[in-house]
């Protein structure tokens, strides 16, 4: 009887595992989106040479992707060292633990 107790025991112990290991890997897969978002934002607005409206459209997508872009243009004025610094805003949550919060990642476009 002593064995059967140990062993429902031992596999709720596994399932509690495996159910918070997934819950820690959809986290960093969200992370990873985040980042690759912002990777390819950045992308886009260097090659437009930080256009206004392309800069507007990629603030646009992000909030539909529910993400948070801040585009800050530094040394506007001048032609050679005109720069973007991007700040991606996203929820990072591990809803088994109850866990949010909100991580940045920054870029710069130049």
């Amino acid at each position: 009887m002593g064995k059967i107790v140990e062993t429902v025991l031992d596999i709720i112990l596994l399932i509690l595992c495996a159910v918070s290991l997934l819950n820690i890997v959809g986290a960093n897969n969200n992370a990873i989106s985040a980042n690759d978002y912002a990777s390819n934002a950045q992308a886009i607005i260097s090659a437009s040479n930080l256009n206004p409206e392309v800069i507007t459209n990629c603030e646009e997508d992000a909030r539909n992707k529910g993400y948070d872009l801040n585009v800050t243009i530094y040394n506007e004025t001048s032609a050679l060292s005109k720069y973007a610094v991007l700040d991606l805003n996203y929820d990072y949550k591990i809803a088994l633990f109850g866990f949010e919060t909100t991580h940045t990642k920054t870029k710069i476009a130049r």
